[in-house]
């Protein structure tokens, strides 16, 4: 499998990790999911983002199951704490530390 391949296929299991927020598997879906939050907050998009995408490569680095990964079960448990955290926590360099840490152990 090629290096572009890969990513392309990482890519689209995080998006699907957006998307698995309100019980869809699509990359769309993630997209607007991701659009529609940064139109609310920047910080709420980039807390989202961040650990959606940490939370995916855990699991992939960890060799979750390939079936689940494709689906973006192990992304969304990690963006919605990142919603989380965003929405609920006053921005300060300690929210800014522990997200990635709490998005590297929720991912199921």
């Amino acid at each position: 499998m090629t290096l572009a391949r890969t990513g392309m296929q990482v890519g689209r299991q995080i998006l699907c990790g957006f998307s698995q927020c309100a019980f869809q598997a699509n990359e769309v879906a993630g997209l607007l999911f991701i659009a529609a939050v940064a139109v609310f907050s920047w910080r709420m998009a980039i807390f989202y983002v961040v650990s959606g995408v940490v939370g995916t490569l855990i699991a992939k680095a960890l060799r979750g199951d390939k079936g689940l990964l494709g689906l973006g079960l192990y992304g969304f448990n990690s963006a919605l704490m990142g919603l989380a955290l965003g929405d609920f926590f006053k921005p300060s360099p300690a929210v800014w530390l522990w997200m990635p840490i709490f998005a590297a152990v929720t991912p199921r």
